[in-house]
């Protein structure tokens, strides 16, 4: 192989054009809403279907991480136990790394809580960041947080 092709092949490895950083940010929105939808139906099961093994949550900023799959099915299991409170959320931007195999995306959410009468009662809201990688299976989540807003 000549030193320019390998030049060539090596720029495009690792510089991805405009339209795949693009094409990546629209596919972590997508990995990132279907989350939620899948949450919304499934409760603690969906959470962590998204989760990749290794993954890591942070519950307060400045705590001490929780990590792997099965630490954080039981620290967040709690906010799925009562099937009339839904943590709902929804993604407002997306940054895609150059390798096309890990991203972030950050958002807004509302723990919402169903009442008999149907009402639903917003008990806590705020913004979250998800950091992604693509694996095999599709994109996993590999760190999580959320800050809630101060109450008024």
């Amino acid at each position: 192989m000549s030193a320019i092709t390998y030049f060539i092949l090596m720029h495009l490895v690792f510089h991805p054009t405009q339209d795949n950083v693009d094409k990546t940010k629209q596919e972590l929105i997508a990995a990132d809403r279907e989350f939620c939808k899948t949450v919304t139906a499934k409760g603690i099961d969906g959470w962590m279907s998204f989760m990749a093994s290794d993954a890591a949550r942070l519950g307060p900023i400045g705590s001490k991480f929780v990590t792997g799959a099965v630490n954080i099915r039981k620290q967040d299991s709690p906010l799925f136990a009562n099937p009339q409170v839904k943590l709902l959320w929804e993604p407002v931007d997306a940054h895609a790394f150059a390798d096309g195999r890990s991203g972030i995306t950050t958002g807004k959410y509302r723990l919402v809580e169903k009442s008999a009468d149907g009402k639903e009662t917003t008990k806590s809201q705020g913004a979250y960041v998800t950091t992604w990688r693509k694996d095999t299976a599709g994109w996993k989540v590999i760190f999580d947080t959320g800050v809630p807003e101060e109450r008024k």
